[in-house]
């Protein structure tokens, strides 16, 4: 089975990834929660403002060449989300088995782009600012890619007062700018951007797409610790 079974001893690999303004240490507790049922974790860190997109993602094509397994799965949180896409749509690597991305502004973002405006503003979006403010967002995914998107319903976040986010919003980003044409599945959880971090739900549910390739849209037993 594609994604293997890992809470029956598989050894799948698991490479996650943060998102704009993060060092990779907020990722801890969900990387914490995927170790115990078995995965092999690997954090990719980036500079998100400082570097350029293009090359944050050959970095990220160069990392994955390097970690073990014979499958690796990529979880990515808001733009380390929108830059695991950018790499299976470049690189297609063929190591890749499953996706998940947490909140992920996949059409840009429209607090972002209020942001942007300023000179203050443009300077917190740095180099990754073309990420957020285009309204055409990422390439839909290809037939072969198995890619699944949590989105979030609890508006408690600095992005809404930045811009005019429609609800729903996880207080960053809209449900809406969180669609794509052609991935596997799409859940809502009630999470913020930065609560769905430590949510031991969207830990479940990640865990539930890795094995399954698809979310459980019922009650769920928790499946991590």
């Amino acid at each position: 089975m594609v994604g293997g079974n890992p809470g029956n001893g598989g050894l799948d690999t698991v490479v996650i990834t943060h998102g704009l303004w993060m060092t990779g240490v907020e990722l801890y507790l969900l990387r914490k929660r995927l170790t115990a049922v078995g995965f092999r974790t690997f954090q990719f860190s980036f500079r998100s403002r400082t570097e350029d997109p293009d090359k944050n993602c050959k970095r990220l094509a160069a990392f994955l060449e390097n970690v073990p397994g014979d499958r690796v799965h990529l979880v990515g949180h808001s733009l380390g989300g929108v830059l695991m896409l950018n790499l299976l749509e470049r690189y297609q690597p063929v190591r890749v088995g499953r996706a998940v991305c947490l909140v992920p502004p996949l059409k840009g973002s429209i607090a972002a782009r209020a942001l942007a405006f300023s000179f203050v503003g443009n300077y917190l979006l740095g180099s990754s600012v073309a990420y957020f403010v285009r309204e055409n967002g990422v390439a839909p995914c290809s037939a072969y890619q198995q890619v699944g998107v949590i989105a979030g319903d609890l508006p408690l976040g600095l992005g809404r007062f930045v811009g005019d986010v429609p609800y729903p919003n996880d207080g960053t980003i809209a449900v809406k700018e969180t669609e794509l044409q052609g991935i596997k599945d799409h859940i809502v959880l009630h999470v913020s951007h930065f609560s769905v971090l430590v949510s031991r739900t969207a830990a479940d549910q990640v865990l539930h797409f890795l094995r399954f390739g698809s979310f459980f849209h019922e009650p769920l037993d928790s499946l991590t610790n």
